[in-house]
């Protein structure tokens, strides 16, 4: 098992024709204004908060990242500190044709489904954790409504930070199990920002 965490940023497949074609069928202006709109089709009205107030800059910094990663207590499958809310595609009939289609086409054999799908409001963040209780490949699709949102992740030696675009952009990473070296990211969203995760295992 490699120490190294890869990151691929719109991965080769999300350019291709019937990415695209397929994608902006389901993903596209009616659906984000519908989120951006609280639409009951896909707000839980469910906001993941922590309990306390937090120091965004300590919490998704350096320091505390090597403090949880030296802390052998705990694996943090799930972050610590976060600020969210949950959405869900799950029972949309639509969302499952996009899935149904997306293992098709792009990840035959493979197990599919939405996992960790989320709206962030302008100062939203989501603090380092790993998942590494649901190991396997995880898809991420986002969309910002400008450019002030950054993913970040740990490679194994240092933090790489992702300024993520206006509009939609794509990542592709694999999630280790607890036992492996872990897959450590966060998020911070300065801007209004929707998550749509796809576990493949």
């Amino acid at each position: 098992m490699s120490n190294t965490t890869l990151v691929y940023v719109n991965p080769k497949f999300t350019d291709q024709e019937d990415f695209r074609d397929l994608f902006n069928l389901h993903f596209n202006n009616d659906f984000i204004n519908s989120v951006l709109d609280k639409d009951d089709k896909y707000w839980l009205d469910s906001n993941i908060k922590s309990n306390e107030e937090v120091d965004l800059q300590s919490v998704l910094g350096k320091n505390e990242l090597e403090k949880i990663m030296n802390d052998k207590t705990h694996n943090y499958s799930v972050a610590k500190h976060m600020d969210m809310w949950r959405l869900s595609l799950k029972k949309n009939d639509s969302f499952e044709s996009f899935r149904k289609k997306l293992k098709e086409n792009f990840f035959n054999g493979f197990q599919v489904k939405y996992k960790g799908c989320f709206y962030y409001n302008g100062d939203g963040y989501m603090g380092w954790h790993t998942n590494c209780e649901a190991p396997g490949r995880r898809l991420y699709m986002t969309w910002n409504s400008s450019d002030k949102s950054y993913f970040m992740w740990h490679d194994g030696e240092m933090i790489n930070n992702f300024k993520e675009p206006a509009g939609w952009s794509f990542k592709l990473f694999d999630i280790n199990k607890c036992s492996e070296n872990k897959t450590w990211h966060s998020v911070y969203a300065g801007a209004e920002r929707i998550s749509i995760g796809m576990q493949i295992s």
